[in-house]
């Protein structure tokens, strides 16, 4: 956690901190590091990605999943399998060829034709505002109906990263910290069964400061 926070630049030598700081903006950790609240905030917003637009708006790969999903929520799970390994296999063949647009999968169209517009679909849907949250949204419901492991779509973690991690984390009682302000938004939705617009991600600031709080700094060790 502490080096994705140096990463993204919101944890912050004490050092390095100049007098023209505002206090309400800087939280000290320790006397070495503090944590760049308004930094923060900025990079866990951008966890949350685009505005949902409709499954037109989507990448092939985000259309794929999401017809997949569709699929298993409505009790197809031989086509929502046979997308994850078309996937699968796209992906080696669009990393090879290095275009993305290659990583898609023919048995999505039907999916999409047959489910894109039930009624449990449509009313998931409806739940979310962001493609992201949509998507967690989806995985949510279509894993009521059976197994989605994530080392299934694991390809994914090469082409974005935060979608990846939210998808693993569904079901867990913690979130990845690169994903940790979309599963705070999507949660919010969860409870409010509305999609939000105003991004909701203080839970996630919360958890971050006590976790690195906790956390031993093994470069102060050493």
């Amino acid at each position: 956690m502490r080096d994705y926070a140096r990463r993204h630049q919101f944890l912050v030598r004490t050092a390095a901190l100049g007098e023209n700081e505002d206090p309400a903006d800087i939280e000290l950790l320790d006397n070495k590091e503090a944590l760049k609240l308004s930094r923060a905030r900025a990079i866990l917003v951008a966890q949350l990605g685009k505005p949902w637009e409709g499954v037109d708006s989507l990448k092939p790969y985000e259309s794929s999943l999401f017809a997949a999903f569709a699929a298993q929520m409505n009790h197809d799970n031989d086509l929502a399998l046979k997308i994850i390994n078309e996937l699968a296999r796209a992906y080696v063949r669009a990393k090879r060829m290095k275009k993305i647009g290659l990583l898609n999968s023919l048995h999505a169209k039907r999916a999409l034709h047959q489910y894109a517009n039930t009624k449990v679909v449509k009313r998931v849907v409806s739940r979310y505002a962001y493609k992201r949250t949509v998507l967690m949204g989806m995985k949510a419901a279509a894993s009521a109906n059976g197994v989605l492991a994530p080392n299934w779509f694991r390809w994914l973690k090469a082409v974005d990263r935060v979608t990846w991690y939210a998808l693993c984390d569904i079901g867990m009682d913690v979130a990845s910290v690169e994903a940790c302000g979309l599963r705070s938004h999507w949660l919010s939705e969860v409870v409010a069964n509305s999609a939000i617009m105003n991004p909701r991600i203080e839970s996630a600031l919360v958890g971050i400061k006590t976790a690195l709080g906790e956390m031993v700094d093994e470069e102060s060790e050493d």
